[in-house]
């Protein structure tokens, strides 16, 4: 999938966002262009937090996409997770686990300082229809000064299956089972994948995995093979007409194809290569999330149950103690590096409830987290040394 960034439009030499009306504004309203696909990320560079120190966690500052008046995603930019004090030049890269992510990108003068210049980003959600992008202060005694506000559009794909722009043509499916290339069929699939997300509508969505799998047992049927092959095409039509969303739809449009050229192809080794760095990629970026293994399984295109063996072998961990394990490291992080209190904790790692993790991080680590920074460093480092369970 191709991606377009673009620039908004700011005023000559950036916004000074704050609640000193002489000095700066409160909001600050930015028309989204007109671009073919999706809005997908979303990347403000600025001096975020000039001012007074605020207590972690607190909001600054609210950013919101809208549908003309509609408002239709929203965040806020929180102290200490989404900003830090522009004052200090110690370079931050941080994921936050809710979707953004935080870099340092180099230095901003203003009023004959040089402030340390971050770029916060954010994953945007489909089907928004966006049309502006706000961002609007909050009462607290603090400011923003952006210099950058970027939007970045993934564009739809032409037709997956045309010869003319695909990797693999639907003409070459039949040849490709006839010879087993499992290198070839993969990228076949990949590409179903990516179009189907890039597709239009859930019906369109819908009317790509059939036509791909239509052609799939047409091929399996000129190799031999048995009469089930028409009723398994009718069966999966019924499940993609039933899927929801194109999580969904990739997820049963990949398994029912894998499934249906698997008597034609060799074993993969490697099958989960590809798909397991995308699985890691979405645990790092989206940790804190309500994070289930059939979401993830879905956005890289294979069936809950499949993507479960195929982790475990691959990682040698069941999906749901990796995502626990990332949430106890980034919990214990914080407990290390800020001040932030355990609920505060437990909330941005994840956790359905303070007690779940105390309890849960007890078991781990051998100490609660509310004693956590009274245990000396010799003994975490002994404590930690153990691999994860």
């Amino acid at each position: 999938m191709n991606r377009v960034q673009v620039g908004l439009d700011l005023p000559q030499g950036g916004a000074w966002l704050g609640c000193d009306p002489r000095h700066c504004v409160r909001r600050l309203e930015l028309e989204l262009p007109a671009c073919e696909g999706r809005l997908c990320l979303l990347e403000i560079e600025g001096a975020f937090g000039l001012g007074e120190g605020l207590p972690r966690g607190t909001a600054a500052a609210v950013v919101s996409i809208k549908n003309g008046a509609k408002t239709v995603w929203s965040t806020p930019l929180l102290s200490g997770i989404h900003w830090d004090d522009p004052n200090v030049p110690l370079p931050v890269t941080r994921f936050n686990g809710d979707g953004s992510w935080v870099e340092t990108i180099g230095a901003l003068g203003h009023q004959g300082k040089d402030l340390r210049q971050d770029r916060i980003s954010f994953e945007i959600p489909g089907g928004l229809g966006p049309t502006s992008v706000t961002i609007g202060m909050l009462e607290v005694k603090t400011s923003l000064l952006l210099a950058n506000v970027r939007a970045q559009f993934a564009s739809a794909e032409g037709c997956p299956f045309h010869s003319t722009s695909a990797t693999v043509p639907l003409k070459d499916i039949g040849p490709i089972l006839r010879t087993g290339d499992r290198l070839r069929f993969d990228e076949a699939l990949e590409q179903l994948r990516r179009s189907v997300f890039a597709a239009e509508s859930d019906d369109e969505a819908r009317s790509l995995g059939l036509t791909f799998l239509g052609v799939i047992c047409a091929a399996m049927l000129e190799l031999g093979g048995a009469r089930s092959y028409h009723m398994a095409q009718l069966e999966a039509a019924r499940e993609l007409i039933a899927a929801e969303g194109r999580d969904e739809i990739a997820g049963a449009s990949v398994s029912h194809a894998s499934r249906l050229a698997s008597p034609s192809l060799p074993l993969a080794s490697s099958a989960m290569d590809g798909a397991c760095a995308q699985a890691l990629a979405i645990v790092n970026r989206r940790y804190a999330t309500k994070l289930s293994e059939g979401q993830v399984a879905a956005e890289v295109g294979y069936s809950a149950s499949h993507f479960r063996f195929l982790f475990k072998r691959d990682m040698g961990v069941a999906f749901h103690k990796y995502l626990l394990s990332v949430r106890l490291e980034k919990a214990r992080e914080l407990l290390q590096l800020t001040e932030a209190s355990v609920s505060e904790v437990s909330a941005e790692t994840g956790f359905s409830s303070p007690s779940h993790f105390s309890r849960v991080f007890t078991k781990r680590f051998g100490n609660p987290p509310s004693a956590w920074r009274r245990v000396d460093s010799t003994s975490k480092n002994r404590q930690f040394s153990h691999s994860v369970a």
